[in-house]
């Protein structure tokens, strides 16, 4: 003990008193007795019986050590702040192992200048913007880090208070941080526009003018295989015309027409493409802040191109290169999914799965998705990258529509239900489809490119016995050979043997 605090007599009789004292400084989670001895001036007599053994309770937990608050913005455009601590270390004594967090958001309120001077928010008390209670992942180590964020709706000065809390309820000192969030940080608004505000393609889209020179046209890259370019003249309108925006025509069978002045905003025009020879997905800008609702350009063919227009929200810099942004903006439209021939002849991607047991029965084959679905995959294909993923719904059919989709062979009998496929590189791993839920299974996906006229362009239709057994597509040229009695088989295309000879580092090169 510290220090003892004797306290008063109090009279209980007429000789009787009782006295009471304080002891300050015994440890916490402590057990203590005591022992008591009368004193006068002639000295100090025999001391007691100890008193019965008590316990201390609990400390309060430690401080939180090495808090550090930043603000960023995160993927959804949302300010930020987020609040990284480390478990403190107890000085003294015991707190019992800490079972949460607390942390306190608050807001400091500038009070008004007054008189030319400077300005004080000492006489307004705090706004507590957010509350929050962090329950402890475990036992935590000393140490240990934790973390918190939370969205910001205005700039200002701030406080970020946190705290221990003890299995037994005890709140320790909060560590105190302060931080002032500057309006810079803020992203600029994107403007209030729902879906018709936002712009969307004409219903002829492209109109192809004829071949084109792109040889300075550097927005693209540099093809290894190009099929030429093709000179397009790009239509939309700033809103959708069938919906009673300043687009909309006076009836359903009028024919809407694009205006040739200045839109109320400006438009970026970004296209995501795929290379020919590449597995990856890459991204341009091909012109920015347009105010027309039309723009002429150059693009390859047979490339498989996702187009969108994306709602500006602030003025163009001349003196910056402008670059698509890695997230999808919310103002924007749908995809405009292109892949045109030589001709301009404008091509139709097919996503098709390898259907193991089909509707109405019948031998495994590769079955076409609706063209709905097929849009769905196209689009996520050109704008993510590989092994990303995808997601598409396939609704039930009445009886008499399954029938007559098993009888014609052309409708997709693929199984209604939720799936999702992964997209591969389409060379050492190939796309994947797996069906979500009860029964669920997984099989090949593949996607092939046909002409006007329903034909397979990119690849050679061919029969289930001659495909290649790795991408189940190309015909099979290559043989894997028996090391043993020198025979072999035919068995995969040229593609997948170059891909399986690089990948075994040229230690397979006799195999072929």
């Amino acid at each position: 003990a510290s220090a003892v605090q004797w306290q008063p007599a109090t009279p209980i009789g007429e000789n009787e008193a009782v006295y009471a004292t304080r002891v300050d400084g015994l440890h916490a989670d402590a057990k203590y007795c005591f022992v008591l001895a009368a004193s006068n001036a002639m000295g100090t007599g025999r001391w007691s019986s100890p008193s019965s053994p008590m316990t201390t309770p609990l400390a309060a937990p430690a401080m939180p050590a090495n808090a550090v608050a930043t603000v960023t913005v995160d993927d959804k455009q949302r300010v930020v702040v987020t609040v990284n601590w480390e478990s403190g270390r107890e000085k003294r004594g015991n707190s019992g192992a800490i079972s949460a967090f607390h942390l306190v958001l608050l807001a400091q309120p500038q009070a008004p200048v007054l008189g030319g001077g400077s300005s004080s928010s000492s006489c307004c008390a705090a706004e507590v913007v957010r509350r929050d209670r962090v329950p402890a992942p475990g036992p935590l180590a000393q140490g240990q880090k934790m973390g918190w964020a939370a969205p910001l709706a205005a700039p200002g000065s701030y406080n970020v208070e946190v705290c221990a809390e003890s299995a037994s309820g005890q709140l320790g000192p909060p560590a105190v941080l302060t931080l002032d969030v500057r309006p810079e940080a803020f992203p600029p608004p994107e403007p209030d526009a729902g879906a018709q505000g936002r712009p969307h393609w004409a219903e002829e889209s492209v109109l192809v003018l004829g071949p084109a020179i792109s040889a300075e046209d550097t927005r693209f890259g540099e093809f290894e295989e190009t099929g030429g370019w093709l000179q397009a003249l790009l239509l939309w309108h700033d809103a959708d015309p069938g919906g009673g925006g300043k687009g909309a025509a006076e009836s359903s069978g009028a024919v809407h027409r694009l205006s040739s002045g200045r839109l109320d905003s400006s438009i970026d025009v970004i296209c995501r493409y795929r290379r020919p020879g590449s597995n990856l997905a890459h991204a341009t800008v091909l012109a920015a802040g347009v105010t027309s609702s039309r723009l002429q350009v150059a693009l390859p063919a047979n490339v498989p191109l996702s187009l969108r227009l994306v709602l500006r929200t602030e003025p163009v810099d001349l003196t910056v290169a402008v670059k698509p942004a890695k997230m999808l903006p919310k103002l924007q439209s749908e995809p405009l999914l292109l892949t045109m021939s030589e001709s301009g002849d404008q091509m139709r991607h097919v996503w098709e799965v390898w259907a193991r047991q089909p509707i109405g029965g019948g031998a495994p084959r590769w079955d076409a998705l609706p063209e709905e679905q097929s849009d769905v995959l196209e689009a996520a294909w050109l704008e993510g990258g590989n092994l990303s993923k995808a997601h598409f719904e396939l609704p039930e059919r009445s009886a008499a529509g399954t029938e007559a989709a098993a009888g014609s062979g052309t409708s997709c009998l693929v199984a209604p239900g939720h799936y999702e496929v992964t997209f591969g590189d389409e060379c050492q791993v190939q796309h994947s489809v797996r069906r979500l839920g009860p029964g669920g299974w997984s099989a090949k996906a593949r996607r092939v490119v046909k002409d006007p006229t329903g034909e397979v362009s990119d690849v050679q239709a061919v029969s289930a016995e001659d495909q290649c057994v790795i991408c189940m597509e190309s015909r099979r040229t290559h043989a894997f050979m028996h090391a043993d009695t020198g025979d072999g088989h035919l068995a995969v295309c040229g593609t997948c043997a170059e891909a399986f000879r690089h990948g075994a580092g040229g230690t397979a090169a006799a195999a072929f």
